[in-house]
């Protein structure tokens, strides 16, 4: 073992890929990545071998998020080890952990190394912030600490499965069956009177539910992880609910700030 280092990350906002480029500072390797957010880099299945494993992804309604789950399913991973991260929007990170920690295992990677990281909730905006303050420069301290212990681990050869404790589902984890979001959140709306048309919206869609041409959104694919709202540097694209109030419940619920859990 000892080779290298793959990661592979799921970032629409680019808060997971901003912690796991956090997390990899330390290391003087090189490192191969694969940006799983681009829906080319999803087709085909991925080799990996004699590698430590570094997979990023963020929180959707305190899982996995289903898109990833036939990428997971092709990922060939021979005599490696593995590490696994979650970004949350200081809501809650449920079981992701524990779904990560088994998804390593069915293709025959140890987890020797696991954090829940806090970052901006996507649904956060500047009249309702949810933890848009994070990650803060002590979170960013926390992922590089957590990244120079890994490096020692994986140097000394200390490749023992950690113990990743279940995490609290959250009460929209618990009631709610999964990709159930949409129930509750429309697709993006599009200020026409804001939006120049640059089209960026479309082009960082990771499930290219924006027409390039008119913009709009299939309401279906659209899997409201707000890339195109935070991207939109025209501030063009914003967050609707279809139940009333949803935003000030959600920032009473985020308001507490929580803290990262890291496990090795």
């Amino acid at each position: 073992m000892n080779k290298g280092i793959t990661a592979l990350s799921f970032s629409p906002t680019g808060l997971t890929k901003k912690i796991i480029t956090t997390i990899l500072e330390p290391f003087n390797k090189d490192i191969t990545t694969y940006d799983l957010t681009k829906p080319v880099n999803r087709l085909e299945p991925i080799e990996i071998e004699r590698q430590l494993v570094v997979l990023g992804v963020p929180v959707y309604e305190d899982r996995i998020p289903e898109i990833l789950h036939e990428v997971f399913s092709k990922l060939i991973a021979k005599d490696c080890v593995g590490v696994v991260v979650a970004s949350y929007g200081n809501i809650g990170y449920g079981n992701i952990l524990n779904e990560l920690q088994v998804t390593m295992k069915q293709i025959g990677v140890p987890v020797i190394g696991a954090a829940a990281f806090v970052g901006e909730h996507s649904f956060s905006t500047a009249q309702y912030p949810i933890a848009s303050d994070r990650p803060n420069t002590i979170d960013l301290k926390e992922a590089y600490v957590f990244g120079q212990r890994i490096k020692e681990k994986y140097a000394n050869q200390d490749l023992k499965e950690c113990a990743i404790p279940k995490g609290p589902f959250s009460l929209i984890g618990t009631v709610l069956p999964k990709n159930s979001i949409g129930h509750f959140v429309k697709p993006p709306r599009l200020d026409s009177n804001l939006c120049t048309n640059c089209g960026i919206c479309a082009s960082v869609c990771p499930v290219e539910a924006i027409d390039p041409e008119s913009l709009e959104i299939d309401a279906q694919r659209c899997i409201r992880c707000c890339s195109c709202v935070k991207r939109c540097k025209q501030n063009a694209r914003m967050i609707d609910f279809k139940i009333p109030l949803m935003h000030k419940i959600l920032t009473r619920i985020g308001r507490k700030p929580k803290q990262n859990q890291i496990y090795y």
